[in-house]
């Protein structure tokens, strides 16, 4: 039998390690003394003590590394679990750097600022409340949805003869009374009163209106061939924008109002511009 400091020098874990692991239920010792609680491992728990260093070093959580070390436990099979975990893991920090990095460069690129005069203009839009929670699946689901209203919208105005003119514009709205839910309304303008117009479109709500002529604050961002923010963080047009109507506010001037109407478009070579409108007031 070899005293916990033996057997700390032969399987190189501490004595501290030990006495965790023998809590943790991991690394049990083949005998505890009832007076002094001296602890006594056997020879032959070195095989399992250096087994438990080496899938600690590994990184392998204490939970696992005892269901890997029970007896009659595959070893090789716990392994090669293990491996596709930490594959996964690794997998998902090079998706977060890679999103650190698209924002950093997002940050860094060619950002126009200007204020514009929009004329009073007539709108059709489609209306869908989400979940709040933008990555959730369900509200991917729902908002490819209403992106296809949206596009069978289109479809609708042209055939009655009221082509939208000019991109069609994204806006999302707080829902008043349910924190959990957002509205999306994907809208297109119109060079006169809207036709008349069936109330859904696939259970995706239709309205119409008009909006009044109104300056508004514009933030441009070239995006190359990708518009879309990296995962769920802000996008960087979004946060010039942000940090243009509290660079005004501090001086005094007109603040921005109402939600913020997105556009994105593409030019012949494909490459993106994400524009962001919010009207201001004096």
């Amino acid at each position: 039998m070899l005293t916990i400091g033996e057997f700390a020098h032969a399987t190189g874990l501490t004595v501290k390690a030990l006495r965790h692991y023998d809590e943790r239920e991991l690394l049990v010792p083949a005998v505890v003394d009832p007076v002094s609680r001296h602890r006594r491992y056997s020879g032959g728990q070195l095989h399992t003590a250096v087994l438990v260093k080496a899938l600690r070093a590994a990184g392998m959580p204490v939970e696992s590394v005892r269901r890997a070390t029970r007896d009659g436990a595959d070893v090789p099979a716990a392994l090669e679990h293990f491996r596709g975990e930490v594959a996964a893991a690794r997998a998902a920090q090079d998706r977060a750097l890679a999103a650190v990095a698209r924002l950093v460069e997002g940050f860094d690129g060619a950002v126009e600022i200007f204020e514009r005069d929009v004329p009073a203009t007539h709108t059709a839009a489609v209306v869908h409340r989400l979940p709040a929670d933008g990555q959730e699946a369900a509200a991917l689901a729902e908002e490819d949805r209403a992106i296809a209203a949206h596009h069978a919208l289109f479809a609708v105005l042209t055939r009655a003869h009221v082509p939208p003119t000019g991109p069609g514009w994204t806006r999302f709205d707080a829902v008043d009374g349910d924190p959990e839910r957002i509205e999306l309304s994907l809208c297109w303008a119109l060079p006169g009163p809207p036709p008349e117009l069936p109330a859904d479109i696939d259970g995706i709500a239709v309205h119409t209106g008009s909006r009044p002529a109104v300056r508004e604050l514009v933030v441009r961002m070239d995006c190359g061939e990708d518009a879309q923010a990296p995962d769920d963080l802000p996008h960087p047009a979004f946060v010039a924008l942000s940090a243009e109507l509290a660079r005004r506010e501090s001086r005094g001037g007109p603040a921005g109002v109402d939600a913020v109407r997105q556009f994105v478009t593409a030019d012949a070579s494909g490459r993106l511009t994400v524009e962001l409108a919010v009207p201001l007031v004096a």
